[in-house]
């Protein structure tokens, strides 16, 4: 999924982690990748609510912490950005 989505191919990206997460619904790797390509190219709320499914399982998660930063930032909710990144700090 690393390449397809760095490589600006963002329809194989989605479809190469959607199959990695069909394979293993446990990855995470996948799952923040996909917040990321919401951010970037759909709408970041999306990456929100994924990273908030995320974290319910996995509080401590740094970096479903950043990746929902950043998604909260790119949404306008700046003060839950900086709540979740003291949180990543802690």
């Amino acid at each position: 999924g690393r390449a397809w989505a760095e490589s600006g191919d963002v329809s194989d990206a989605r479809d190469w982690l959607d199959r990695a997460l069909h394979l293993d619904p446990g990855l995470v790797e996948a799952e923040i990748r996909l917040a990321h390509l919401a951010c970037d190219v759909d709408d970041p709320s999306v990456a929100v609510a994924r990273m908030d499914r995320l974290l319910a399982a996995s509080p401590d998660r740094i970096d479903a912490l950043v990746a929902r930063s950043r998604a909260r930032t790119l949404c306008g909710d700046v003060a839950s950005a900086i709540t979740d990144l003291k949180a990543a700090t802690r």
